[in-house]
C-alpha cells in the first residue's frame, strides 16, 4: 500500500517537473517582458517629471509645410472622446492644449472644416491640406482660445493631460488614465482644471 502511494506521488512529481520544464521558457519570457515594461514605465515617468514647460514651444504638420510657435503656457490640457474628435483624429480621441489665440503664430496654408457641436457652438478644425495633419481647432463658445493638437507638438512631453471629456462617447478600447478627472460631456468652465493646478 505504502509502495503504491509512493509511486503515485513520484508520478505526480514527474508530471509537475515535466509541466514546469515545458512552461518555463514562456514564463521566463513573460517575466522578462514584464520587467522591461515596468522599467520603460519608470523611465517615461522620470522623463515626464524632468520635462518642464518651455515657452515658446513649437509644432507643425506631418509634411512640414505648416509650423506654429506658441509664446504662452496652456490654460488647460486634456483629452476629448466625442464623436467628432474621434473621427477627426483617426483614433479614439483627440488631445488638446488650450492656449491664448494671440500667443500663437502660424506659418503655412491651412484648410478649416467647421461643424456644429452638441452645445450648438461651431468648432473649426484646421488641418494641413497637403498631408491632412490636424493642427488646431477653435470653438465659437470659447473665444480667444486655440486648441492645439498635442500630436502636432515637436516635444510631445509638453502635453500634460488634466482632464477627459465626453467619456459617454468613448470607445470600449480607448483607455484613459483612471486618475484623471473625467466628465460624461463638456463640464462647465468652473469644473475644469487649470494648468496651474
Amino acid at each position: 500500500m505504502s509502495g503504491s502511494g509512493t509511486t503515485g506521488i513520484r508520478r505526480i512529481e514527474l508530471a509537475c517537473i515535466e509541466h514546469y520544464d515545458r512552461e518555463l521558457p514562456a514564463l521566463e519570457c513573460y517575466l522578462e517582458s514584464n520587467g522591461q515594461a515596468q522599467r520603460r514605465r519608470r523611465e517615461l515617468s522620470a522623463r515626464t517629471e524632468e520635462t518642464k514647460m518651455t515657452v515658446p514651444f513649437m509644432g507643425g504638420c506631418l509634411c512640414g509645410s505648416v509650423r506654429y510657435e506658441c509664446a504662452a503656457e496652456p490654460a488647460m490640457s486634456g483629452h476629448c472622446q466625442c464623436n467628432d474628435c474621434r473621427r477627426a483624429s483617426g483614433s479614439g480621441h483627440s488631445s488638446h492644449l488650450a492656449v491664448p489665440e494671440n500667443a500663437v503664430s502660424i506659418s503655412g496654408k491651412l484648410s478649416v472644416y467647421e461643424r456644429k457641436a452638441d452645445s450648438g457652438n461651431v468648432v473649426g478644425r484646421a488641418f494641413c491640406p497637403t498631408c491632412g495633419s490636424p493642427v488646431y481647432s477653435k470653438n465659437s463658445g470659447m473665444p480667444g482660445l486655440v486648441f492645439l493638437r498635442a500630436s502636432s507638438l515637436d516635444d510631445l512631453e509638453i502635453f500634460k493631460p488634466q482632464v477627459v471629456v465626453y467619456t459617454k462617447r468613448a470607445a470600449s478600447w480607448d483607455f484613459m488614465d483612471p486618475t484623471l478627472p473625467a466628465f460624461e460631456t463638456m463640464p462647465p468652465a468652473k469644473a475644469m482644471p487649470s494648468a496651474a493646478s
